[in-house]
């Protein structure tokens, strides 16, 4: 009888988790680099490599960006964060299922993100403030301003929570004048939040009164998509060496394993074309000639010269 109670019970327990959601463990991957450019670091167990495109990120990695340098994350549960320049994340925690959501939370410790929230519940803490969204557009930005840490939200889709940290020592202020919007007052711990609509922001300073939601400038909005806009992003491109060659070819025909194939009528012994090596402008006639291939109903063979900028 006790051990169907226990039985019981461990299936209870189990159902409710998968539930709630599967809770990631450090260690398991949440996210796959989609797109880099310049250098970014993973920081994983004390230890940095260099992150490549489809590198996985686990929980508890930390993602930097150096000078000049981008980068785009994609999340199981489809959120897409793109990090600027000298940005710095850390997956704090993430449970997910496909059923019925989850919740991530990540740490922005410095510069600027953008982040397309998907299904799950998503919070953004940084050293002054709390964002928090589901199905949602947003951009944050935190560091030093005139010597003062501070946290930009900017919503360009749905509603964004921001609530104030109540640092150490400190009191969370309540709302300002001037803006226009909405306020839900304080929070139970102390701290005040507002609520960002879309085209709204809001900036939060530590100890200071936390001020009502204003219209975002257009020309604010246009710089922080410029620093996080992917399509400037260099994609990977493989490298000529990394090409599968070509077969090789006997009066039209590919040759078989069982035999060796001549070069074909303009090649040299090796399978290349000599007078095709330079640039498409190169010569005082103008482009060289291409050299004519046997015609065959299988196969034709076809040389492309490809100039990498």
């Amino acid at each position: 009888m006790a051990k169907k109670i226990f039985a019981l019970a461990l299936g209870l327990i189990l159902s409710a988790g998968v539930c709630a959601g599967v809770a990631r463990a450090a260690g398991d991957a949440v996210s796959t680099m989609v797109a880099i450019k310049g250098k970014t670091i993973i920081e994983r167990n004390r230890a940095e490599h260099l992150a490549k495109v489809k590198d996985d990120v686990l929980l508890i990695d930390t993602v930097a960006t150096r000078e000049s340098a981008k980068a785009k994350m994609l999340f199981i549960d489809d959120s897409v964060l793109t990090l600027g320049e000298k940005t710095k994340v850390v997956v704090k925690e993430y449970v997910y299922s496909k059923e019925h959501g989850g919740k991530s939370i990540f740490n922005l410790l410095d510069g600027k993100m953008k982040a397309v929230v998907g299904k799950a519940k998503f919070e953004v803490h940084t050293p002054t403030a709390v964002a928090a969204a589901r199905g949602t557009v947003i951009l944050i930005e935190t560091g030093i301003r005139n010597g003062v840490p501070f946290t930009d939200v900017f919503s360009i889709e749905g509603e964004v929570v921001v609530t104030q940290k109540v640092l150490p020592g400190g009191k969370g202020g309540g709302p300002g004048a001037g803006g226009s919007g909405t306020s839900d007052g304080a929070s139970a711990d102390g701290a005040s939040e507002v609520v960002l609509t879309s085209g709204n922001f809001v900036t939060v300073f530590p100890g200071e009164p936390l001020p009502l939601p204003a219209e975002t400038p257009s020309s604010v909005l246009g710089g922080f998509l410029d620093a996080t806009e992917s399509a400037s992003f260099e994609m990977p491109v493989p490298s000529v060496a990394d090409l599968p060659a070509p077969p090789a070819v006997d009066g039209g025909r590919t040759s078989s394993s069982g035999g060796s194939a001549s070069p074909a009528s303009g090649a040299s012994s090796d399978g290349s074309f000599p007078e095709a090596a330079g640039s498409m402008d190169s010569g005082p006639g103008g482009p060289p000639p291409i050299p004519q291939q046997p015609i065959n109903a299988t196969s034709t063979r076809v040389r492309v010269n490809v100039t990498f900028p």
